[in-house]
């Protein structure tokens, strides 16, 4: 009993940390910086995940100023950011499957465990923030049915997890991460970045997960970098 009761706490304090490292890329308002400065005080690292990451991004985070957050938040990851937060920006998201078939899969996930994304979050279900907070649910998902003794329901859960982390989560991660470092993006988004790729790697290991990791950022296209005009408009032609 000792043992199950230790185990689902380590369940949940992963759980707790994915929660946690959602916040780190979630756009910012007045009150995000205080909210992450107080997450840190009450999580500690997990597994082979290096202290000196976590101590670094947790002092960038308590350095970081709340108005240069929005800013910089808004030029290196929204609108036409070269290194977005949207897993179908990268690799293979639009040259294989497809996007719309991605995130057609991503959905598939959510909606297996009833998760839905709340229509008054204009980010897509491929956004960083919304996969790390999924897993996260998935992991008190399986807390919860391991406490009842559901464990036919915990392990079909826990196999959602991997397939997660193998088909999702694990694979882009570390490009967004190089992307972010090479370009010497402003603190506090590189560490966080680098302990968001830290964490979920440490998790494949816990899963016996092994994503393919997709490499870089898809290129723009033409209809990417210009807006969209009327080629009728101001020639005077009727439609």
């Amino acid at each position: 009993m000792i043992f199950a009761e230790e185990h689902l706490q380590k369940l949940l304090r992963r759980a707790a940390l994915f929660q946690h490292l959602a916040r780190l890329v979630s756009e910012p308002d007045a009150e995000l910086k205080e909210r992450v400065v107080n997450g840190f005080q009450r999580l500690d690292p997990i597994g082979d995940l290096q202290e000196n990451l976590f101590v670094r991004t947790r002092r960038a985070w308590e350095q970081a100023d709340p108005d240069k957050l929005r800013t910089d938040y808004a030029r290196l990851f929204l609108l036409r950011s070269p290194h977005p937060l949207n897993e179908t920006a990268y690799g293979e998201g639009r040259r294989l499957a497809g996007r719309e078939n991605e995130l057609a899969d991503i959905n598939g996930f959510y909606r297996a465990f009833g998760v839905e994304v709340s229509n008054e979050n204009p980010d897509l279900p491929d956004h960083l923030t919304t996969e790390l907070e999924f897993y996260s649910t998935l992991l008190m998902k399986v807390a919860y049915a391991e406490s009842l003794g559901l464990f036919e329901e915990a392990e079909i859960t826990l196999e959602a997890n991997k397939a997660f982390l193998e088909d999702h989560l694990g694979r882009w991660v570390g490009a967004l991460c190089r992307e972010v470092s090479e370009r010497k993006a402003p603190s506090p988004y590189p560490q966080s970045l680098s302990l968001i790729e830290s964490v979920v790697a440490t998790e494949c290991g816990f899963m016996g997960a092994k994503p393919s990791p997709l490499t870089e950022p898809l290129a723009q296209t033409p209809l990417d970098k210009e807006p969209l005009t009327c080629p009728l408009a101001g020639s005077g032609k009727k439609k």
